[in-house]
């Protein structure tokens, strides 16, 4: 069994014990990485920007994003609960690239790659923007010309008819930093309440600051071009942002920069976080705070959260309040830092009731 080069030694001694152990264990399946290497063991969940994966009852976090792309995928299944066809659970499933796309009505396609009604998928997007080239230029300090999107489509996703809701997530800075991988969770439950999910990472990953603002807005930003330039249309879809944890901070910037470019924004959800577009004041002046402080604020925190705990969390929600937003729900889960999925789809049942208000 071969095990990534870059590996704490911690988690190499996990292929040892595997080695001497594996007949024991089930169920566990190998994991390949972006690199080509492997490792053997058993998903558990998904926190933050890692997947948790036991071994011999102990569990090891891995950066989602260097897992290769078929396994990423694979993940996703698991947290929608949609098991890729004639794949079982000690399959290792091939890249989308490399699988036979279903037939789509209309062949749905984003940037000349085909998408997956009801599911997700991962694709390469160019970067066009001037603006955006040089933000992400300036973080890797070396060319880099396209991102790559997860985006996921209820099953009646029909652009050209209708607009479809659109669910921007946003992972941390810690860890791997990934945007994709933070995404799985959230897929489920917005494709259930007809949300389309948007997650982009870069080209070559995390830079090497961890990545600004600026620099995640831009990826961002060439999501929604390229959307805009494949369904014209989508430039007036309804959009909300997500994170969680640090992931709450993008969420709120992108936000802000969404109102500052007359968006349809309808909606911020912040999970266990004490991030909050307040955070931000420099940026609030520049955007039009009446087209923000009516916007529904979602703040989901954790009774149990030894992260961002009530003192930081009830600070967040209170600086919303005195800044002048009107529309805040303060809600508590019975847990840690994670996502509540009853939380994220009370939240979108009352971004679109709101929206609907408004018409």
């Amino acid at each position: 069994m071969k095990f990534p080069s870059h590996l704490p030694l911690w988690q190499i001694g996990i292929g040892f014990f595997l080695l001497a152990f594996g007949c024991e264990m089930a169920p566990a399946r190998v994991w390949r990485t972006v690199t080509g290497q492997s490792f053997e063991a058993e998903f558990v969940h998904v926190e933050g920007a890692n997947g948790i994966f036991r071994v011999k009852e102990k569990n090891y976090p891995y950066p989602l994003n260097r897992l290769s792309i078929g396994d990423r995928l694979f993940i996703g299944r698991i947290l929608n609960q949609q098991p890729a066809p004639g794949t079982t659970a000690t399959e290792t499933p091939q890249p989308a690239s490399a699988r036979q796309s279903p037939p789509v009505a209309g062949g749905l396609e984003l940037a000349g790659q085909r998408l997956n009604p009801g599911g997700e998928v991962e694709i390469e997007i160019p970067l066009t923007d001037p603006a955006d080239v040089r933000e992400v230029n300036k973080a890797y300090g070396k060319p880099s010309d396209e991102a790559r999107l997860l985006i996921a489509v209820p099953t009646d996703f029909a652009p050209s008819a209708r607009p479809c809701p659109l669910l921007i997530v946003s992972a941390t800075a810690d860890g791997a930093s990934s945007s994709i991988g933070a995404a799985h969770q959230f897929v489920h439950g917005a494709l259930a309440k007809g949300f389309a999910v948007l997650a982009v990472d870069g080209q070559f990953g995390k830079p090497p600051d961890g990545g600004s603002v600026d620099f995640r807005w831009a990826l961002v930003s060439a999501a929604l071009d390229a959307l805009d330039q494949q369904w014209p249309q989508a430039k007036g879809w309804p959009i909300a942002t997500a994170g969680v944890s640090g992931g709450a901070g993008y969420a709120s910037h992108h936000a802000i920069k969404l109102a500052e470019e007359q968006a349809n924004l309808i909606g911020i959800f912040l999970a266990v976080s004490s991030w909050n577009p307040a955070r931000f004041p420099g940026e609030l002046q520049k955007a039009p705070f009446s087209a923000l402080r009516d916007v529904p604020i979602f703040l989901s925190a954790g009774e149990s959260d030894q992260r961002s705990t009530k003192a930081l969390t009830d600070k967040s929600h209170q600086s919303l309040v005195e800044k002048g937003f009107t529309k805040v729900r303060f809600e508590h889960f019975a847990g840690g830092n994670r996502l509540d999925q009853a939380h994220l789809e009370a939240a979108l049942d009352w971004f679109l009731a709101e929206m609907r208000k408004r018409r």
